[in-house]
């Protein structure tokens, strides 16, 4: 199980595109800039932001649509009609705010998550674990190489550009905000990991991950279980809210993490919903 943050926001503008609480003039400054670059339609007279880019990861043409006015319309077919137009053979995401599918076939590609507060959730630990500060090269070689199989996992059934995976990691270990905090079992081995970046507007985004064979092998109890320690430890001195997604390949298994994140303060603020019908498969 992975649960990670793609991209940054970089204001309270891009929040809205995010699917967190944004207030009128933060969605009009949104609109305003998708405007600017020419990503703002019109569509039966309501207003839709879309954007072509590239994934640089595989390098494939992707086309993203992240804001409509009325998110019910999303389950429009006059929509879905408008997007197989403009997709021009590109992979197409509809984010929904609601969690709502649009209409057609689709499937779920990321579940954003907010923590707004921390509780009681994250007191106490419910590992064996031992939760420290990453620090050294060792440390640095090891969170490089979670975020590098997170990454990888997302994108198992594509063909990757090369470099295109380790420019992301990249991207994450040169930023000046990261934090990391890392996860060892009694013996020392490095079994999880936990790394936020913040962001503008007091927004931590963290990119979570445990190696579950090892957490197995030391019998820390579960995945699960380190991560929520990783949690309780990092939390503390984190910028809320805090932004994750959540990605598993087997249903079953996000189910079950959804209901764990949920049990602790933690709620689905979008769903980021790719087409069934692309000529090449997102995620």
């Amino acid at each position: 199980m992975t649960v990670r943050a793609r991209g940054r926001m970089r204001s309270r503008a891009r929040q809205a595109a995010e699917g967190s609480p944004v207030s009128d003039h933060a969605l009009d400054e949104y609109l305003f800039e998708a405007e600017q670059r020419g990503a703002l339609h019109q569509v039966d007279g309501r207003r839709v932001v879309l954007d072509v880019t590239r994934d640089p990861v595989t390098d494939e043409q992707l086309t993203f649509l992240s804001y409509a006015d009325d998110e019910l319309w999303l389950a429009d077919s006059a929509l879905t009609g408008w997007l197989s137009n403009v997709r021009a053979g590109s992979a197409v995401v509809v984010r929904s705010t609601s969690g709502e599918a649009p209409s057609g076939r689709w499937r779920v590609l990321v579940r954003h998550v907010l923590l707004d507060a921390v509780g009681d959730a994250y007191v106490g630990r419910r590992s064996v674990a031992r939760i420290r500060r990453a620090d050294g090269r060792a440390d640095d070689e090891f969170v490089a190489w979670c975020l590098a199989e997170a990454i990888r996992v997302g994108y198992a059934a594509r063909a990757v550009v090369d470099g295109g995976i380790a420019a992301l990691v990249d991207d994450v270990m040169e930023d000046p905000s990261r934090r990391s905090w890392v996860a060892e079992a009694p013996d020392g081995e490095r079994i999880g990991q936990l790394t936020v970046r913040s962001c503008d507007d007091n927004l931590s985004l963290g990119l979570i991950g445990a190696r579950t064979e090892l957490v197995d092998t030391y019998a820390t109890q579960d995945v699960g279980a380190v991560i929520d320690d990783l949690l309780t430890e990092a939390l503390p001195s984190l910028e809320l809210p805090v932004a994750a997604t959540v990605t598993s390949p087997a249903p079953e298994r996000e189910r079950a993490i959804l209901a764990g994140l949920a049990s602790k303060g933690w709620r689905t603020a979008a769903v980021d919903w790719a087409s069934l019908d692309d000529t090449a498969e997102v995620g």
